[in-house]
Parts: structure tokens; C-alpha cells; sequence
């Protein structure tokens, strides 16, 4: 049997769904799988602080420290995408997935479908480039045009 599964997708959540049909032939989303990505969450500052054990700045005016990490955001970026990704391709590389519907915010989409592969780009069906993990599940259908379901 062959399986649709939506993914809705940011940096700091990652949902996935399998989409089923009711007799009545009306769409149903099933939740199979959710991560909170706790390095999505929060400021960086609360992170990374300048505590004991840090270089100083030289005494030189205007002088920075030797020890200042300057591209901690872009790092922490990077690993987000590759852990969404990973978790992407464990899902859709189930073998009784066919297809997968995919969304996350223009920023991050192609740099996530980059980072998960060939594989997983052949089974995308419909990607939109918007954040919707926080949307509920029938506006999700109609983000990828499937009908919702009656309450």
C-alpha cells in the first residue's frame, strides 16, 4: 500500500502526517511524527554567553576579543537545516511512501530539500514555501489542495 505524507517544516518544528481517505473519500491527516528542535528555540545570547573562561579583549580601544566566535548564528543554522533534513529523509525514505507533499518557509525550503538528497526530491509532490506548522490540519489540506474534511 502506498502512502502520502505531508511534512510541514521550520527550525525549530518538524511535523509529519500521513494523508488517508475515509470511505466517504474525504481527506484525513494523521500526525506520525513530531520534533521540537530545541536549538531552534530561544536567543542566541542565552546560549552563548561572555562568562569565566573566556578570552578578554586585548586593552587596545576598539580592540575585539581573540575568542569571538563571528558566525555562531550561520553555524547554528546550518546544523538546524541538516538535522530537518535528516529527519526528512528517515520519513520519506520508508519504502511504503510514495509521494510527499512538502512545506517549509521560502528561507530554509530548497537549502533542506538540498541537504536531504536526490531521493527525497524525486518523491516531493507539491512543495510550498511557507511556514505551516503552526496551521491547523484542514488548512493544511487546503495549502496543498486537498479538500477538508466536514467537522
Amino acid at each position: 500500500m502506498s502512502e502520502t505524507i505531508i511534512v510541514a517544516t521550520d527550525l525549530g518544528a518538524f511535523k509529519a502526517y500521513r494523508l488517508e481517505h475515509t470511505r466517504m473519500n474525504t481527506p484525513r491527516l494523521d500526525l506520525i511524527e513530531e520534533l521540537e528542535l530545541v536549538d531552534g528555540h530561544g536567543k542566541l545570547g542565552d546560549k552563548v554567553t561572555d562568562q569565566a573562561g573566556r578570552h578578554r579583549a586585548p586593552t587596545l580601544p576598539g580592540a575585539m576579543s581573540y575568542g569571538e566566535r563571528q558566525k555562531i548564528g550561520l553555524e547554528l543554522r546550518r546544523r538546524l537545516i541538516k538535522q530537518v533534513a535528516d529527519h526528512l529523509r528517515r520519513v520519506v525514505n520508508d519504502p511504503v511512501v510514495e509521494r510527499c507533499y512538502f512545506a517549509a518557509s521560502q528561507e530554509i525550503n530548497e537549502q533542506i530539500l538540498d541537504e536531504a538528497g536526490p531521493e527525497v526530491r524525486q518523491k516531493i509532490g507539491k512543495n510550498v514555501g511557507c511556514n505551516l506548522t503552526k496551521v491547523a490540519k484542514a488548512e493544511l489540506l487546503r495549502h496543498f489542495g486537498e479538500p477538508a474534511s466536514a467537522p
